[in-house]
């Protein structure tokens, strides 16, 4: 089982839940969102994938965003087409 914890929004709860050790957590990049993450990401132990969540997002902006924060994982939670992921697939931005 893998465990990922979504919508970290605030430095304090980050380190707190960065702690427990999840496999992920979760940074939302959709402005409409009450936890949309516009903040800094602290130093997190490598065995945490940093993941952005999107909706609706372009590519130019969810490449935009992998690359400011050292994404490792990308969710999408909109209506992305098969050519969008298969697209977004083929870019190998996540390692």
């Amino acid at each position: 089982m893998r465990l990922k914890v979504c919508g970290m929004k605030f430095q304090e709860n980050i380190q707190v839940i960065a702690a427990l050790q999840p496999d992920y957590l979760g940074f939302i990049f959709y402005d409409k969102s009450a936890r949309f993450f516009d903040g800094e990401i602290p130093s997190l132990p490598k065995s945490i994938k940093k993941t952005g969540v999107f909706v609706n997002a372009s590519l130019a902006y969810i490449i935009e965003k992998v690359q400011q924060y050292d994404l490792h994982a990308v969710q999408l939670h909109g209506d992305e087409s098969p050519e969008f992921c298969d697209a977004l697939r083929h870019l190998e931005l996540v390692s």
